[in-house]
């Protein structure tokens, strides 16, 4: 089988190097018959070296495309994303191979071990148009730092015998049996032994390997804050479990996601105006807390929240329209507690309001973040903050 080094104006930060692609520009039913018969199995074949199987024509027809759209690029109106579908062709719904076109494409010569791949410039170029197997290489060219370098191997019609080989033939060449990895009599010590270091698998992380925090809120702000209710994780796992990642959306829509507007309401509604107008819920006393460090882009240390107890309390009693109770000011009283998780817990369901409307890549510049032992903030720049009711409040101690 051939392997060819493709060099892509797409940055390489955005390759998702896990992920397998089948690109078909000639056209051929054969081949996209074989993978509709044969996904599951193919996908397995994938997943046994760790590498995500991506069929494009299998996801145009699933349910949930526009959900995913939706999710990943926010900003795209529904019906601007329907005639995308309709209008795309296959052949240049991933912009890497028509859209962005390769500058170079050579064929290269393999060496035994996988990914080992080395350019021969003088050989011959790949044939056009490209059908074949697509996937991020794990070695980078520092000469080209706006460039990705991709492994394309050609597939060619045939009856399922014919690709099944075809598709054993791949994985021999990038995934060879243990048999085959052996020492050159040519490689030296250092070469071998960086070899199998590389080609050593890493091993799951066990559950009692996790590190363990301390008892303060602030210890616990990396684990806690980032735990996600049963409803939204199996959201987010439905969506990223699909086979497609963001890098194919916007390869699809040729859009890049900006960030909304935020806007707090009079009635304390939480609305993003660039995303369709849409509205992040969540309950009073949750939003009390967002709204608190919306209120100060300077961030927030955990151990110092009891200084704003009482700006906390009057903006829980605005948005539940409610004067404070004693079961009120007990659930401020905790939050404000940096021996308390309650803080924690509000900063997780704040994530979770935001996950369940967009992809984390978008979110995180929205929920509260921080690294432990500093400040807790917001990230979105206040020049895309509004309140509808001014900034008029007065959060002063009554005592």
């Amino acid at each position: 089988m051939q392997c060819y080094h493709l060099y892509t104006d797409t940055p390489a930060n955005y390759a998702d190097r896990e992920q397998v692609l089948f690109i078909n520009q000639s056209g051929s039913t054969l081949l996209d018959k074989f993978f509709e018969n044969h996904l599951q199995q193919v996908n397995d074949l994938f997943a046994k070296h760790e590498k995500k199987f991506v069929f494009l024509p299998a996801v145009l027809k699933d349910n949930y495309i526009m959900e995913l759209a939706q999710y990943n690029l926010p900003m795209t109106p529904l019906p601007k994303v329907e005639d995308r579908l309709m209008q795309s062709p296959l052949s240049q719904i991933y912009g890497l191979f028509q859209r962005q076109s390769c500058t170079m494409a050579y064929r290269v010569q393999v060496k035994d071990a996988p990914f080992s791949l080395k350019d021969d410039p003088d050989s011959e170029k790949t044939p056009y148009p490209f059908t074949g197997l697509v996937f991020a290489n794990t070695s980078v060219d520092v000469t080209l730092p706006n460039t990705t370098l991709y492994n394309f191997t050609p597939l060619v019609d045939g009856d399922d015998e014919d690709i099944w080989c075809q598709l054993s033939e791949w994985e021999e060449l990038f995934f060879p049996t243990p048999k085959q990895l052996t020492r050159d009599d040519s490689d030296t010590d250092e070469e071998y032994n960086n070899w199998k270091w590389s080609h050593t698998p890493i091993p799951p992380i066990k559950a009692n390997s996790i590190m363990s925090y301390g008892d303060t809120a602030d210890d616990q702000f990396p684990r806690e804050a980032y735990r996600l209710s049963q409803e939204v994780r199996e959201r987010v796992e439905k969506l990223r479990s699909m086979g497609v990642n963001e890098l194919i959306i916007k390869g699809l829509f040729y859009d890049q996601p900006t960030l909304s507007r935020l806007v707090i309401t009079r009635d304390w509604r939480i609305l993003l105006p660039d995303y369709q107008n849409r509205e992040i819920v969540m309950t009073p006393l949750v939003k009390a807390v967002y709204i608190l460090f919306l209120n100060h882009p300077e961030g927030i240390l955990f151990k110092e929240i009891g200084n704003w107890k009482w700006e906390l309390l009057e903006l829980y009693e605005r948005v539940s329209g409610c004067e404070a109770d004693s079961e009120m000011r007990a659930s401020v009283a905790a939050i404000c507690n940096p021996l308390n998780n309650s803080i924690n817990e509000k900063c997780s369901r704040i994530r979770e309001a935001f996950l369940r409307e967009f992809t984390d890549t978008i979110a995180c510049n929205y929920y509260i973040t921080g690294d432990r032992a500093t400040p807790k903030g917001i990230r979105l720049e206040r020049n895309l903050l509004r309140f509808e009711g001014g900034r008029e409040q007065s959060f002063v101690c009554p005592f």
